[in-house]
């Protein structure tokens, strides 16, 4: 009976920390094709205001 519950929390337990593992490799992969994507178009960035040196102010 005890052996019986013990042997059925480890493979609960196993079959978790398979799950897991999966769910990490599976994380890693997506933040890899995300650098990928990033590393391939240049990020949209907003041309920062420059601020007016000597030039005429906008009436």
């Amino acid at each position: 009976m005890w052996v019986q519950m013990l042997q059925q929390q480890q493979a609960m337990h196993h079959q978790y920390q398979e799950q897991q593992a999966q769910a990490e490799r599976h994380h890693r992969e997506m933040m890899q094709v995300l650098h990928q994507q990033r590393a391939e178009q240049p990020p949209l960035v907003q041309p920062q205001p420059q601020p007016n040196q000597g030039a005429q102010p906008q009436a």
